[in-house]
């Protein structure tokens, strides 16, 4: 809210691209979700990012500002942290292949999920940008972002082993108590908004972004 009311007293003709997320649905009715779908978020940060988007809602129809909010889905890639908590489960995969460590995937390891690798998330926000400063995009708009594939975690685990080549383990475990309480099952996003109003599709396949991913903290291996 300071961020958005100086811009409005100083800079109005600034854009601004607030990063949301796909949490803010909540356990998914129907596949693929789309922006119509009902928001009913199963955790803190996905009700934090609903009210962002709101403030950003807000403060585009009543102040004019040019706001746009990107609904992102599983976001990976180079130089996203590998010790900081609370970033998902792909940073965690990422770090436990590359050292030969086993990794857990709760419940059946059934549920779906499409990843966004960075370039292709750096691509939207640019183009949002530039679309919402010429006035292509409504004030407020909510777009979301998303991938044609859409893999288990199973799926995602096998393959980020099998690229690390380090031999990690995989195995499904239990539920923990207190994840199970905000676990939404599976889950794979419509793009076809961020189509038509940005031009944009996701050009980076999983196990592309998996390989350059990798890559990147072999040669940084201080991340680790």
């Amino acid at each position: 809210l300071k961020l958005l009311e100086t811009i409005r007293r100083y800079q109005p003709s600034a854009v601004v691209v607030h990063t949301s997320t796909r949490q803010v649905y909540g356990t998914p009715q129907y596949f693929p979700v789309d922006e119509k779908h009902p928001t009913v978020p199963r955790d803190i940060n996905g009700v934090n990012k609903l009210a962002g988007e709101n403030y950003h809602r807000l403060y585009g129809t009543v102040h004019g500002l040019k706001t746009v909010a990107l609904r992102l889905s599983n976001v990976f890639g180079p130089r996203q942290s590998l010790q900081k908590m609370g970033l998902g489960f792909l940073p965690v995969f990422v770090a436990r292949s590359m050292k030969g460590l086993p990794i857990e995937v709760f419940g059946d390891g059934q549920q779906l999920r499409d990843c966004l690798y960075v370039s292709d998330v750096v691509s939207a926000l640019f183009s949002a940008a530039l679309q919402a400063d010429a006035g292509s995009i409504a004030p407020g708009e909510v777009i979301n972002l998303g991938h044609t594939e859409v893999l288990s975690l199973l799926q995602i685990a096998k393959i980020m082993v099998e690229r690390a080549g380090q031999n990690s383990a995989v195995s499904c475990v239990p539920w923990p108590e207190d994840l199970a309480r905000i676990d939404i099952g599976g889950f794979s996003g419509d793009y076809t908004k961020a189509h038509q109003l940005l031009k944009w599709i996701p050009q980076v396949s999983f196990s592309d972004g998996v390989d350059q991913t990798l890559d990147f903290y072999r040669r940084h291996s201080w991340y680790l």
